[in-house]
């Protein structure tokens, strides 16, 4: 029997059309990381990204997490006013602002971490180290794809 790839293919782009559907949704949310104040999960995923790269620039972090600019601007200046980030000139460039998360920051990001070693624990025994590379592997490509769609 002969599988057909086109077939397979379509359905995969129908399922990737859900999962993506369903991220937008999780994006929109809330997440109770901070019990006094409810966090988007963009805002979430800005903080870790910050976290693990204290000093970015809001440059550095807009690349990294694959939006405008702008964007990025925007939620670490909400962030910021809400006491998760701060931002700290750099003392060679005036111009450039490095940015560091605050004690409040750092609490979220410890308890996003935990958050996800709990559930990816859940499912990573029902795949292999390949699977995972796999996967890892396509959605690299998908970003391409879009990346280059997008510069269109």
């Amino acid at each position: 029997m002969e599988i057909d790839k086109k077939e397979i293919a379509l359905e995969a782009i129908h399922r990737f059309g859900r999962v993506a559907n369903k991220v937008r949704a999780l994006e929109r949310s809330s997440r109770g990381f901070d019990l006094n104040d409810d966090l988007q999960v963009r805002e979430i995923y800005t903080i870790d990204n910050i976290g693990l790269n204290p000093g970015i620039t809001v440059t550095e972090l807009a690349a990294s997490m694959g939006v405008t600019k702008g964007a990025a601007s925007q939620v670490v200046g909400s962030l910021e006013k809400r006491g998760y980030v701060d931002k700290q000139a750099d003392p060679h460039d005036g111009k450039k602002i490095h940015l560091v998360l605050s004690s409040k920051g750092l609490n979220v990001q410890e308890r996003h971490r935990l958050f996800y070693e709990e559930s990816f624990e859940r499912y990573l025994h029902m795949v292999s180290p390949g699977q995972i590379l796999l996967f890892s592997e396509l959605l690299m490509m998908i970003e391409q794809y879009l990346d280059t769609t997008l510069s269109e």
